[in-house]
């Protein structure tokens, strides 16, 4: 018997994600992203300035004038599961630490693509730092209990 019933896009979901940090390959928090499809090395079109937190091991993104911006290095993924991309929000402090917004990256293949990046809320420009191109920092992987974030990082008890 044949399917009647056809897949359509209303029924599936399909985003794309640039990471620069910690959410890549190798680094600590990479495994947020384990139902995700890795596609390729890829670089922001846009300029942006990236520089470490401090006081922590892990780098912010911010447009500004003020800073010569550059093209930043990072991964491209497809997100294929909604609760993959709620989960990475959620761990990127969305919408108060960082904001999800749509830019253009190109893969290493050529290929331009609109993704959702991470971008720092407030414009942050630290007077002890000159912008970074890449992040390569790397520190022991952690497992984050996201039910215990939601509930410490907004306030649910």
């Amino acid at each position: 018997m044949k399917n009647l019933y056809k897949k359509n896009s209303c029924d599936s979901y399909k985003e794309y994600l640039f990471v620069y940090g910690s959410l890549k390959r190798g680094f600590e928090n990479h495994s947020i992203l384990s139902t995700a499809k890795y596609i390729s090395k890829a670089q922001t079109t846009s300029k942006f300035a990236m520089f470490i937190e401090d006081n922590h091991n892990y780098p912010y993104i911010i447009e500004s004038q003020k800073v010569i911006g550059m093209n930043i290095d990072g991964e491209l993924y497809e997100i294929i599961n909604k609760d993959t991309l709620n989960k990475v929000n959620a761990f990127e402090g969305v919408p108060f630490h960082f904001k999800c917004e749509d830019i253009y990256v190109q893969t290493d293949k050529n290929k331009s693509i609109k993704a959702k990046a991470y971008i720092l809320a407030t414009k942050k420009i630290p007077l002890n730092q000159k912008p970074i191109k890449v992040f390569k920092s790397r520190k022991i992987k952690v497992n984050i209990d996201f039910d215990e974030y939601d509930r410490v990082m907004l306030g649910f008890n």
